[in-house]
């Protein structure tokens, strides 16, 4: 076989050492371990490890509380909304390419619906200082895309 060679290396090897009164490998390993392990922590240090362990404990638990309290209000449940929105019409740089576009929800003047083609309802009372909600699509390059508008009316559920 072609271990058969490295089988006699190595019994001649052990008996060498048996011969030489050498002293087995791990006896000095495990001298060398016990001596390199880490201090126990003083009970100063012990009392501040728990101490941030039971507040982070604390934060979590009552933030898990309020989100449960607020998915079980009755108040919040009462009402819900319902987005009525216009379908995207693009802009001037709607032509340009983007790779990683967000949507953006934002509060624009009234008057923006008219710039956009489009008659608001109420049309007639033209407030100056009145906002409608608009949805824009933004690339990457801070470039608008398409906008639509957006707007919430509130919806009883009992």
């Amino acid at each position: 076989m072609s271990n058969d060679w490295l089988s006699t290396a190595l019994r001649d090897i052990a008996e060498e050492d048996a011969r030489r009164g050498a002293a087995p490998m791990d006896a000095p390993l495990a001298a060398a371990f016990r001596a390199a392990q880490a201090p126990r922590p003083s009970p100063a240090a012990f009392a501040i490890g728990l101490t941030l362990a039971a507040t982070l404990v604390t934060g979590v638990g009552i933030g898990l509380w309020q989100i449960t309290r607020a998915a079980h209000d009755p108040a919040a449940t009462r009402q819900s909304r319902t987005e009525i929105t216009t379908a995207f019409l693009p802009l001037m740089f709607s032509a340009v390419p983007a790779t990683d576009a967000q949507m953006v929800r934002l509060a624009l003047p009234r008057w923006s619906l008219a710039a956009a083609g489009l008659l608001p309802i109420d049309a007639v009372e033209s407030d100056a200082k009145a906002t409608v909600w608009a949805d824009v699509i933004v690339g990457e390059d801070g470039l608008a895309r398409a906008i639509r508008f957006v707007r919430i009316a509130a919806e009883k559920s009992n």
